[in-house]
């Protein structure tokens, strides 16, 4: 249930931002961890459920078989499941703010840049040019948000280069 409620938000989310977030929800490890947690709390808690029996090892009725470990057990994993589902809520409550989305947009453009301009660096030295012939890499001390453009100042660099 709470994973189908996840997707509806994350779908409308994905109306807004791009069909991108699905696949990373998947991805991210803490989806992972908590599905994985969920499931294996679950069929721990069935197979434990199986095992309680009406009667006990010798068929008597009045000594039926209650597993008190594992139903111990049990218990701090449903305690366990809880606790990561509050985790799990406000982890997707992040994860589906539009600056956190920006974010993983703009990591992912940096990475597919970076791999480009390796790729671009190789095929330069296979043609046995220089670096400076062909590009320049600029780069930003910190990242941000492109806020201006100063066209004038651009052309008149690229006129003077």
């Amino acid at each position: 249930m709470v994973f189908s409620i996840t997707t509806v938000s994350l779908a409308l989310a994905s109306n807004q931002y791009g069909s991108k977030i699905l696949p990373n929800f998947i991805r991210d490890w803490c989806t992972q961890i908590v599905l994985g947690t969920f499931i294996s709390t679950s069929i721990y808690t069935l197979l434990i459920l199986r095992t309680i029996k009406g009667q006990g090892i010798d068929g008597n009725i009045n000594n039926p078989f209650i597993p008190n470990i594992s139903i111990t057990v049990s218990i701090g994993l449903a305690i366990l499941s809880l606790s990561m589902l509050i985790y799990f809520i406000h982890h997707v409550s992040i994860r589906i703010q539009s600056t956190d989305i920006l974010s993983r947009v703009a990591k992912d453009l940096i990475f597919s840049i970076e791999t480009f301009m390796k790729n671009q660096d190789e095929k330069i030295k296979s043609k046995n040019l220089s670096k400076g012939e062909c590009q320049e890499a600029i780069v930003s001390s910190a990242m941000g948000y492109l806020q201006a453009i100063d066209y004038k100042r651009l052309l008149d660099l690229a006129k003077k280069n």
